[in-house]
């Protein structure tokens, strides 16, 4: 386990920890590779009444794989969904992130979404979740492993 000892102060982050818990990260895709530095979107998500997270994953897998067919864009996408621990937070089941590999990559694939594109529009699937708080964040390499 891995947590920042913010409740010391022997010099460290100047945070403070509650209690641990586990959140499972479930790819939805690989993508193509993350450079160092890139961007990355999140939304808090909740289930549709009568649908579970299998519907939700097959469902986001399929917009993915028409989203890569049509544009050519794989950023990768994830579902972070809570796992040990508790609730994560009782407003929302799940989060949606999706990285792309360089800031450009994560870019386009808003622009898609503003210029009226949707993955799914013609499938005929039923809409499974509901997403909301769309949110922006950089992001930075801090650890890859040596091969």
């Amino acid at each position: 386990r891995r947590i920042a000892d913010g409740n010391n102060s022997y010099g460290r982050l100047g945070i403070k920890c509650g209690t641990a818990y586990v959140v499972r990260n479930i790819p939805v895709n690989q993508g193509d590779g993350l450079e160092d530095f890139s961007l990355m979107t999140t939304r808090f998500c909740n289930l549709n009444s009568g649908a579970t997270g299998r519907a939700v994953f097959a469902r986001a897998r399929e917009a993915m794989a028409n989203v890569a067919r049509d544009s050519g864009n794989t950023t990768l996408m994830q579902m972070w969904l809570p796992g040990l621990g508790g609730e994560m937070n009782p407003d929302f089941d799940f989060v949606f992130a999706h990285v792309g590999t360089n800031p450009a990559e994560e870019m386009e694939r808003l622009d898609l979404i503003r210029d009226g594109y949707r993955g799914l529009a013609l499938s005929g699937r039923a809409a499974t979740h509901t997403c909301s708080r769309p949110s922006l964040w950089s992001t930075n390499r801090v650890y890859q492993a040596s091969n």
